[in-house]
């Protein structure tokens, strides 16, 4: 664990997953949680730990393995594979290191491999109080994440609220990136953005243009015969 602590990986989400999984091991460095129970831990999507989990490997902080169970079910186990305290990212060929924790608590959580391995986006959430268990400074979140994209809520939001959500997503990475803001959730910051958003007076005439119908059409006649 204090191992895992002295390691920079370049992101908050990415250290919290390892954390936890370090958390986890046993003093041979394995660990054998599910997807879910790291999410549930950690406050942050599925789709998070899945990513930060496939980066950890391509670092090379971590090995994942797969191992039949009794019932013929696949499941991950996690190799820690952590270098001396303070080095930066090692390379795929060091050594195998333990967890400095006291005694090891394993999740029983057992889940099936069939995971999907592309991911559509990297977004996360940490709450203050996940930050305060895992020891990470509070009151801080993260800046714009490069990879963000709209769910498919914020695309659902913008067609009911009459909006691009191309130049709403533009105008909010714009608008975020030029002030440097940093925040814990940029999902749900989104979502407020195209609540807020103001509607094209021009673009709301056009479309409604476009629903009434010609009155030399067919349905423009029926409601004269």
């Amino acid at each position: 664990m204090v191992k895992a602590m002295q390691i920079k990986v370049g992101n908050p989400l990415r250290k919290l997953v390892l954390l936890k999984l370090a958390d986890n091991a046993s003093d041979q460095g394995e660990c054998w949680p599910s997807y879910q129970y790291i999410a549930d831990q950690c406050e942050i999507s599925k789709r998070s730990v899945m990513s930060h989990i496939d980066d950890l490997c391509q670092s090379g902080l971590l090995k994942k393995v797969f191992r039949k169970g009794p019932k013929g079910n696949s499941t991950n186990i996690y190799i820690l594979t952590l270098p001396s305290a303070g080095d930066s990212l090692p390379s795929a060929g060091d050594s195998l290191g333990g967890s400095a924790g006291a005694a090891p608590r394993i999740s029983h959580s057992f889940e099936p491999v069939n995971e999907p391995n592309s991911l559509s986006g990297r977004e996360g959430f940490m709450s203050d109080a996940a930050k305060e268990r895992m020891g990470l400074p509070t009151g801080t979140g993260i800046p714009f994440p490069a990879q963000f994209k709209p769910s498919a809520e914020h695309i659902a939001m913008a067609a009911e609220k009459g909006v691009s959500i191309e130049t709403e997503l533009l105008n909010f990475r714009d608008y975020h990136l030029s002030r440097g803001t940093q925040l814990i959730d940029w999902n749900s910051a989104f979502r407020v953005w195209i609540r807020n958003a103001r509607v094209n007076p021009l673009a709301k005439r056009g479309r409604a243009e476009q629903e009434t119908p010609h009155w030399n059409s067919r349905e423009g006649w029926e409601d004269f015969l």
